[in-house]
């Protein structure tokens, strides 16, 4: 990712990335995801966050039955996003598995709709970043 907008999204998300720079957790190798799905994980955050703000989360909060979300590591694997956390709940984890599958359906490169490669390295890729990407390797 940008490391423009990978910045931005560590300092809105400041709770969530609040690992980030943490040699024990893989979070300090960043956002190792494509600039395509900015979007699609800013979306998936900001429903972690507000779900975290809702008044039943902050008294299970209070009570300390429930722990924040905080990001261990962010990456595609086999062509879609990986998003892997401590804390949350159930409905978190639905949270990031809707976004994780949607990864599949959507360009990591240039944010089109797009669908996992059959070849090589297994991206999620538009037809028009897959010519550039064969295009390159042909090079």
């Amino acid at each position: 990712m940008n490391l423009e907008k990978e910045q931005e999204i560590y300092t809105r998300f400041s709770n969530i990335f609040k690992n980030k720079d943490h040699t024990s957790s893989c979070m300090i190798y960043g956002l190792d995801i494509g600039d395509g799905w900015t979007d699609l994980f800013v979306n998936m955050l900001e429903e972690i966050e507000a779900y975290e703000a809702t008044d039943h989360v902050k008294h299970k909060i209070e009570n300390e039955i429930y722990h924040k979300v905080v990001a261990a590591q962010v990456k595609e694997k086999f062509g879609g996003l990986r998003f892997y956390y401590d804390g949350g709940d159930e409905n978190i984890a639905e949270i990031v598995h809707r976004a994780e599958k949607l990864s599949t359906k959507v360009c990591e490169s240039c944010s089109a709709a797009g669908k996992p490669t059959k070849s090589g390295w297994i991206r999620t890729l538009c037809d028009v970043c897959e010519e550039n990407r064969y295009k390159k390797t042909k090079e």
